[in-house]
C-alpha cells in the first residue's frame, strides 16, 4: 500500500497525467501488446511535502538502469507484493488504462500467484525483489554473499516456474546496492533496477 500511495502523491504532487512509458525488455513483458495510448487523471489522494525527482534516467557502475524513453512520461513502479492490496492496484490500473512493472517478493509469489499472473495477464510487466526481503546491505557487511545469491537466485526462480519466463529486471529490498550484489546480478543476468 505504501508504495502504491507513494506511486500516485508524486505523481499528484507533480501535477502530471501518467501516460505510458516506452519500456525496454528488462522485465516479463506480456504476451498481448499494451496499448499505445493511455492517458488518465490521477485522482487527488493528499499532498506531499516534497515529490521525488523522476523522468530522470539513471546510471551507476552496475547493469543499465532502464528508465522511460519519452520525455513526460513516467514509469510506473511496485515493490514488496503481491499482497491483499494488489488487487485493488490493478483494479485502479486497469481504469486508468496505466501500465505498470510489479517487483515481486517470491515468498509472496508462493502465496498469491494468482495475483501475478493477472498483472502479467493484464499487461503489467513483473521484476524480481528478491524472495525473502532481506537487507543486503546487512548480508555484506556479515561477507555473507552467498546469502545474498541465494536470496536473488531464489527470487528470480520463483518468478520463473509461475510464469514460464525468467524476469531480467532487479529491484534490490531496501535499496541496498553494493559490490556483492552488483556481481550477484551481474553474474544472473539481471538489470538492477534502482528507482525510476
Amino acid at each position: 500500500m505504501k508504495c502504491f500511495l507513494i506511486a500516485l502523491l508524486a505523481l499528484q504532487a507533480l501535477d502530471v497525467t501518467a501516460r505510458k512509458c516506452k519500456r525496454r525488455e528488462t522485465a516479463i513483458v506480456p504476451q498481448t501488446p499494451v496499448p499505445e495510448a493511455g492517458e488518465a487523471e490521477i485522482e487527488n489522494v493528499g499532498e506531499v511535502e516534497e515529490a521525488p525527482a523522476v523522468g530522470q534516467e539513471l546510471r551507476g557502475p552496475f547493469n543499465e538502469i532502464t528508465s522511460c524513453a519519452v520525455p513526460g512520461t513516467y514509469a510506473v513502479t511496485f515493490d514488496d507484493g503481491p499482497d491483499a492490496l494488489t488487487p485493488g492496484i490493478l483494479d485502479s490500473l486497469a481504469k486508468a488504462e496505466i501500465p505498470a512493472t510489479f517487483f515481486v517478493v517470491g515468498q509472496e509469489v508462493n502465496n498469491r500467484s494468482d495475483i501475478v499472473e493477472r498483472a502479467l495477464a493484464e499487461g503489467h510487466q513483473i521484476g524480481s525483489h528478491s524472495f525473502s526481503h532481506l537487507n543486503y546491505n546487512d548480508l555484506a557487511a556479515q561477507g555473507n554473499v552467498e546469502a545474498i545469491e541465494n536470496d536473488i537466485r531464489r527470487g528470480v526462480e520463483t518468478v520463473e516456474e509461475l510464469l514460464g519466463k525468467r524476469p531480467t529486471a532487479f529491484r534490490t529490498p531496501f535499496f541496498a546496492i553494493n559490490a556483492q550484489v552488483q556481481q550477484v546480478t551481474e553474474k544472473l543476468g539481471l538489470s538492477l533496477t534502482f528507482r525510476l
